[in-house]
């Protein structure tokens, strides 16, 4: 009876303690273990001293049949207009280098655009793709929406095969996907669904970076006009306020400038029909009116242009192409020129539609009010006169 308490005494003794270790593993480990990892109490003697504590250790349920490429798709990543970073844990990369594969900075061959890492908290490798360095190869699949950025990377994980006498795995190729906020700065209207044109640039070096042109309704650049505003109505000579910039690009180093724009009665940007309006940065002689307010000296461009209408169309679509300098680009327009040493690159953006009512624009006021101070006058000498003819009349 005695040795059965006893007996259960030492059960319910290793079983509190097993419970006291589950309940304190998340408070214990510190700095806390990566998802990959679990928090386990160690005992351990080391000259005749006795060492106990807890530490992070790899789970054995992941890594003793690892399943790499799953392990890899589920590695976290974060991007920016210059670089994207691939979150690699230690347990995953030590298992990896173990199992005989190269990781990124590793082979330089196959993945030569990884040149930094770090390791930003502990368990964790980040590997650092650098967009538009120095190798051409270098570049990303990039798209954009009204919100968001989003980058597809494709990363060789190579299978070192050199000295073994059996191949247990193949290479790894992951696709890594990221987004990043599209930032909404005092260069962008925050509406609700504002119509915005976006495009990227990747400049060797540098970086990707997003251009943007919206369409505004005021000379101050102030609300752009959202989805629900389309088609947006205008009358002919109407002006139309555009605004570009660029997302992410060092202001000290760069500048935007617009380099071209042409109309075409449909959405087609190479539809035959071309109405020209500004080209090597200058306005076209005899164009519709242009004036710039912003342009060349920084990553924002401002400009207008007056509206017209094609005889063939009631609509107008407005194709224009933005230029990323290095440095500044605003001479004037006898020495602007279309393929400037300075520019770096370059993105096409369109706008529209526009519907053009001829009728009620600008340019043909009606019969009242072209004829000016003396239709006036003529329509109140005849009202006196008339009102005379009637006063006779009554007498």
């Amino acid at each position: 009876m005695q040795n059965s308490l006893l007996r259960m005494k030492v059960l319910i003794g290793i079983l509190l303690t097993f419970i006291f270790i589950t309940q304190s593993v998340s408070e214990d480990c510190s700095p806390a273990c990566a998802q990959d990892q679990e928090c386990l109490f160690f005992n351990d003697t080391y000259r005749n001293e006795t060492i106990s504590g807890y530490a992070c250790e790899c789970k054995s349920g992941l890594y003793s049949y690892p399943e790499y490429a799953s392990l890899l798709q589920a590695s976290t990543s974060s991007c920016s207009p210059q670089q994207f970073n691939i979150n690699i844990s230690s347990c995953l990369g030590y298992s990896m280098i173990d199992s005989n594969f190269l990781l990124p900075d590793d082979d330089i061959q196959d993945n030569p655009c990884f040149n930094n890492t770090f390791s930003p908290y502990s368990g964790i490798a980040t590997y650092v793709f650098t967009f538009g360095t120095a190798n051409p190869n270098c570049t990303t699949v990039a798209t954009v929406n009204e919100t968001h950025v989003t980058y597809s990377l494709g990363v060789l994980f190579n299978y070192n095969t050199t000295g073994l006498n059996i191949i247990l795995y193949n290479s790894i190729h992951v696709n890594f996907v990221c987004s990043y906020p599209l930032e909404m700065n005092a260069s962008l209207d925050e509406g609700v669904n504002p119509v915005l044109s976006t495009n990227t640039i990747t400049v060797a070096g540098s970086g990707t970076y997003v251009t943007t042109m919206q369409l505004y309704k005021y000379s101050n650049y102030t609300e752009a006009y959202i989805v629900k505003d389309m088609p947006i109505r205008l009358t002919v000579e109407s002006p139309l306020y555009i605004g570009a910039s660029v997302q992410g690009a060092d202001p000290s180093k760069f500048a935007f400038k617009v380099q071209s724009c042409y109309a075409t009665p449909t959405q087609a940007s190479n539809d035959p029909v071309q109405y020209p309006i500004i080209s090597k940065g200058c306005p076209i002689p005899g164009s519709t009116g242009v004036h710039f307010d912003i342009d060349g000296t920084e990553l924002l461009v401002h400009f207008y242009i007056k509206l017209f209408k094609f005889t063939t169309s009631e609509k107008v679509y407005l194709h224009c192409t933005f230029d990323l300098c290095s440095g500044t680009c605003e001479p004037g327009c006898g020495t602007r020129n279309a393929e400037s040493e300075n520019t770096v690159g370059s993105a096409k953006h369109s706008g529209g539609p526009f519907d053009l009512d001829k009728s009620a624009s600008a340019a043909e006021p009606s019969a009242d009010s072209a004829a000016g101070p003396s239709a006036d006058f003529s329509r109140t000498l005849k009202i006196w006169t008339l009102l005379a003819l009637l006063l006779m009349n009554a007498m």
